[in-house]
């Protein structure tokens, strides 16, 4: 049922910095500034937000921090450390596919989603420069024309 599939800085495994999760499962909120300035890349640091005023790091972070650090980002932080079943779920995907990856993505680097992509059949790989991890919040536009792009490609209007 599943005509097509779409990833953003997707890898088979994201194995997590132990410094960051162990701030994480711990409840300190510099967990979460740590993750902001490494999930970002140079665009991310810069600025650069559709909405004159507001900052990418800045919102990322009061998003999390209104909710707890410990009970979410340490949660997520342990699910992406402890899952190592991507690249054998990734040969079972049989449409077609594409993996947006940002060009300074250190979460998941961007040698990690196109071996991802690699595996998987009929997957292409779309990279965005200057864009680190939060490719929706540093580049929704340039994500979104991707995106648009890709499923009007394999899905045409009749």
């Amino acid at each position: 049922k599943v005509k097509s599939l779409s990833l953003m800085g997707g890898g088979g495994s994201i194995p997590m910095n132990t410094e960051l999760l162990d701030l994480a499962e711990n409840g300190d909120p510099k967990a979460v500034d740590l993750m902001m300035d490494w999930a970002h890349g140079p665009a991310g640091h810069f600025g650069g937000h559709a909405v004159p005023g507001l900052h990418h790091i800045n919102i990322g972070g009061t998003i999390v921090l209104n909710s707890s650090v410990k009970d979410t980002l340490g949660v997520d932080f342990r699910a992406c450390d402890n899952y190592k079943n991507g690249f054998d779920a990734a040969k079972k995907i049989k449409c077609p596919t594409i993996n947006i990856l940002g060009e300074k993505d250190r979460m998941c680097p961007l040698k990690e989603g196109k071996k991802l992509a690699n595996i998987i059949e009929d997957s292409k790989v779309a990279i965005i420069e200057n864009c680190g991890h939060m490719i929706l919040l540093e580049e929704a536009d340039k994500a979104l024309a991707i995106l648009k792009k890709f499923i009007q490609k394999k899905h045409p209007k009749s």
